[in-house]
């Protein structure tokens, strides 16, 4: 049986946002709401990324969305500001089945809250990438491999791609599941497209 990235689903641990999975909504591979300012914003690491030796990891998947659209490009910030740059972090988690994670928020006073992503726009974004759960055993390549599409997948999460769905789902970044089979944790031409859809050339 596949294993499904609960992960890759975004699925946030709050329970206000646990079951935004399963509503539907008009185009379903993408969340109909995305990032108030825009898909030009700056990104900082965490030093468990660092730590984990992700650095070149999320690099990479930052990258991978970067000259699709001219209104998006995801740079690197030096700190948090907590209210416009997202947040990358890198850990380990005791469900075996989350391979990473987005949570959205919405800047509040005393305390910024998770958005669900069905319901309205978001100031920014976390993703996280859980170690125990992208390394492949005795085998390096492939696990590079699955932390790079995490956290690219992770991070079209962040820009306002839901998981692809249908016949476009099978080689697609965002589809909501992996496989194992996977070759390129790049972003296909439907999923290059779906980001367009969202911020235009």
């Amino acid at each position: 049986m596949k294993s499904k990235i609960k992960a890759i689903l975004s699925l946030s641990l709050l329970g206000t946002l646990a079951g935004t999975i399963f509503i539907g909504n008009a185009d379903a591979d993408l969340y109909g709401y995305k990032r108030k300012n825009g898909g030009i914003f700056s990104a900082w690491y965490d030093s468990s990324v660092a730590s984990y030796g992700y650095t070149g990891t999320y690099d990479t998947a930052r990258s991978n969305w970067g000259g699709i659209s001219s209104n998006v490009s995801i740079s690197k910030a030096s700190s948090p500001n907590g209210n416009s740059i997202d947040e990358y972090y890198a850990g380990t988690t005791s469900d075996p089945l989350l391979l990473g994670l987005n949570v959205a928020y919405n800047v509040f006073w005393p305390g910024n809250i998770p958005v669900n992503k069905y319901e309205k726009n978001w100031d920014y974004s976390v993703n996280s990438l859980y170690h125990n759960n992208v390394t492949v055993p005795n085998d390096a390549a492939a696990s590079a491999l699955k932390a790079r599409f995490t956290a690219t997948h992770e991070i079209g999460h962040s820009l306002g791609l839901d998981h692809t769905t249908g016949t476009n789902a099978q080689n697609s970044v965002m589809k909501g599941g992996w496989q194992g089979n996977e070759t390129s944790a790049s972003p296909t031409t439907y999923d290059r497209n779906q980001l367009k859809s969202i911020y235009g050339n």
